[in-house]
């Protein structure tokens, strides 16, 4: 069966050569008339040489005017300097006139310093204002001592005045203990935020609430005052001291419900401050909680610590083992035939899928066998079938190879070097476009140098239905994007376009670009194979 198969693939060869011979008749019957053609243009050429000298001629009677043209140019330029002095000296007059905004801005600054000297006294005005008042406050008690006197030598209104003062002063004695309490709990409510920072909102309520009562005091004094004055006024005139007196008690009255009010809210407040420390005690033993889970987990750690360090003396141990084992194993191989493991993908047959090879300089190795595309025996060695692999690497990972099997990836050049230089091999293209077309490229001696020669390209003869566009890269060392041998002076080709391969400038085939892409067929799969040529 495969004598038959030698035999209809050498029918179909001689086939191919009789087609190559026909077809290359063809074009020497195409050549021929194509200098047929060649000659009728060199009679035509010679007339029209004919007509360029009668051209050049007229090119020298325009090169004359152009001779004239060039003077009225240089009259142009002399005028354009004289424009270019009046534009300089424009310049000078917009300097001068930044020099003047200059002192503009520094007689501001002065005014500004000015200003602030200004608001300094002001402040100070400020300051003897309050000095001032302080003085008006002490004429007020000094007043209200006087008022004191005037209001004993008016019997009727001694008892409501000494009624008026003593609620006067119990009022301020119920303030001073609203502040104090107020001030213990804000004292208090500040420890417990500096244990816990979730309270900040309350202590912003309570200080809100705190300015409120204060501005309520302020109010009440304001309003005692007042009423203060007028009864001062009404014992000056000595009449009408009962109706005063009832808008005293009026004011007295309200005075004590805003004092109930204020009383209310602070035991509002005081409330949700218990309510917040008893949170504050339940975080507390939170965070105690978790200080106790780190201080194990930290325990744990520990433990865990030291078993990896026993389990990493016990690992080095074992290497050394495997070390040992595998050098017994390196002994053996080379004792045991090399038909035990193949080089090659040949002997595994019509049995693709993921097998193991073994190839001198690299060892032992997992490739995908290919039995399907180009008949038996092909390893791939490069593969994009829709993968997300990223193929801009640098030279390692070029040299070691990347991806995996089952989507795109690249064998590595240290191994296809190594694969090829054990015997002659041939390189098979699978390109398959999005429209479903198959198109083909083969080379019938395909090899790769070592890496100190810069793993360069070397493919022999070609055959497809393509075009033969990897030949650009024949006898071109490899390139990655920090690795640069190609021949293109503008830069490095593998980092402009994001992928490594045999460039020259740049490239004219490259199939481990970004964009699946060749000789513009926008393609969906590209597969490389190496085997043996048979």
């Amino acid at each position: 069966m495969r004598e038959a198969a030698l035999l209809d693939e050498y029918k179909n060869k001689v086939m191919k050569g009789e087609n190559d011979l026909q077809s290359c008749q063809i074009k020497v019957d195409k050549l021929e008339s194509e200098i047929n053609s060649l000659q009728n243009m060199i009679v035509k050429l010679k007339e029209e040489l004919a007509d360029k000298s009668t051209n050049l001629e007229n090119c020298e009677l325009q090169f004359k005017n152009l001779n004239s043209s060039l003077i009225e140019k240089d009259e142009n330029i002399k005028r354009f300097s004289e424009n270019i002095q009046n534009s300089t000296e424009y310049q000078k007059t917009l300097e001068l006139k930044l020099e003047k905004s200059k002192t503009k801005l520094i007689k501001q600054d002065k005014d500004i310093q000015l200003c602030q000297t200004e608001i300094g006294t002001l402040n100070r005005t400020s300051e003897n204002i309050r000095e001032q008042h302080k003085r008006i406050e002490l004429q007020f008690k000094d007043s209200q001592s006087k008022l004191i006197d005037k209001v004993k030598e008016n019997q009727l209104c001694q008892t409501e005045i000494g009624t008026l003062n003593r609620t006067s002063e119990n009022i301020r004695e119920q303030h001073k203990r609203i502040e104090l309490q107020f001030r213990d709990s804000q004292s208090k409510l500040i420890d417990k935020v500096k244990e816990n920072q979730l309270c900040q909102s309350e202590i912003y309520t309570l200080h809100r609430t705190s300015e409120n009562i204060r501005e309520q005091q302020k109010r009440i004094e304001l309003q005692f005052k007042d009423s203060q004055i007028k009864l001062i006024d009404k014992v000056k005139e000595n009449t009408l001291c009962q109706s005063e007196i009832n808008t005293l008690h009026w004011i007295l009255v309200n005075i004590r419900e805003e004092q109930k009010k204020i009383e209310l809210q602070f035991k509002d407040s005081q409330t949700k401050l218990i309510d917040k420390v008893k949170e504050n005690q339940l975080c507390q033993s939170e965070i105690d909680t978790l200080h106790r889970t780190s201080e194990n987990i930290r325990e744990q750690q520990k433990k865990i610590e030291l078993k990896f360090k026993d389990s990493q003396t016990k690992l080095i141990d074992k290497v050394k083992e495997n070390q040992l084992c595998q050098s017994e194993v390196d002994t053996l191989n080379k004792t045991l035939p090399n038909t035990i493991i193949p080089s090659s993908c040949s002997p595994f047959g019509d049995y693709p899928g993921v097998h193991e090879i073994r190839v001198s300089g690299v060892g032992f190795f997992d490739v995908l066998c290919d039995s399907q595309l180009g008949g038996p025996g092909w390893i791939v060695i490069q593969q994009r079938v829709g993968g997300k692999e990223n193929f801009n690497r640098d030279w390692a990972a070029y040299r070691e190879g990347f991806g995996f099997h089952k989507s795109d990836f690249f064998l590595g050049l240290e191994k296809i070097h190594r694969i090829t230089s054990l015997q002659r091999s041939e390189l098979y293209i699978h390109l398959v476009a999005v429209n479903g077309t198959v198109y083909f490229a083969r080379y019938d001696d395909f090899k790769i140098s070592n890496e100190d020669n810069g793993y360069k390209l070397s493919l022999g003869k070609f055959n497809g239905n393509v075009k033969d566009a990897m030949r650009n890269g024949d006898n071109m060392k490899f390139s990655t994007f920090d690795r640069d041998n190609d021949r293109s002076g503008d830069g490095n080709c593998a980092k402009a376009f994001s992928s490594g391969w045999w460039y020259t400038n740049c490239f004219y085939c490259n199939l481990n670009q970004e964009h699946l892409i060749h000789q513009s067929i926008e393609l969906k799969e590209i597969k490389m194979l190496v085997r043996p040529k048979q």
